[in-house]
């Protein structure tokens, strides 16, 4: 449980609203598709983590909202088609309601642990420090020798230093793991990437140039 929490983060609920209102829409297409790439993981990498082999589903990680979702917005914008009107109004209100939503659903999370319990557990401390310090600093020495434009290096920094993903708390639930530990590191990570965040966005900022 906490191995998949030190390993895949917040990149959708937190990471795109955040990326979106920070660095903008084009950084925000960067995080669109690193959402992507994170779908397929955690359906297979991630689920055979905290479930074992037999919760690995290849076709899950294809046939699932984000993918499907990400290949029909791909689809559109490389035939250069335009939705009806009413209908692309509907679209970009249901995309204005990310951000809200999005604290919604993580502030529900966090509600439903046990914060005392978090904040007395010492390995929950450690997997943080790995999520939240470690893996942004990872990603930032490996990717800089590959000199990748301000933006998207700048975001895949940061991504990574989202905090753990609620996706754990749902597959810990449904496969009959610890839904409350997940739940508390989720809760615990969360209220340090409130200090750590700022931290990964100077680090970005400084190694792009």
């Amino acid at each position: 449980m906490l191995r998949g929490s030190a390993i895949y983060g917040n990149v959708g609920f937190m990471g795109l609203p955040l990326i979106q209102s920070v660095m903008g829409n084009e950084a925000a297409m960067v995080a669109a598709m690193n959402l992507v790439v994170f779908n397929v993981m955690t359906f297979t990498h991630d689920a055979a983590i905290i479930g074992g082999k037999k919760a690995f589903s290849a076709k899950k990680a294809v046939l699932n909202p984000g993918v499907i979702g990400f290949a029909v917005a791909i689809g559109l914008y490389l035939l250069d088609l335009r939705l009806p009107a009413p209908v692309g109004s509907a679209v970009s209100y249901l995309g204005s309601l990310n951000t809200p939503l999005a604290m919604v659903v993580i502030g529900g999370q966090m509600a439903g642990s046990d914060l005392a319990s978090a904040v007395r557990d010492r390995r929950l401390y450690l997997a943080s420090a790995l999520k939240l310090i470690a893996l942004p600093l990872l990603t930032a020495l490996v990717l800089l020798p590959f000199r990748l434009e301000r933006v998207i290096y700048m975001t895949l920094v940061i991504l990574a230093g989202c905090p753990a993903a609620g996706i754990n708390s749902l597959f810990a639930q449904s496969m009959g793991r610890d839904a409350g530990l997940a739940a508390r590191q989720l809760t615990l990570s969360t209220l340090l990437s409130i200090l750590t965040l700022p931290f990964a966005a100077l680090l970005a900022r400084a190694l792009a140039g």
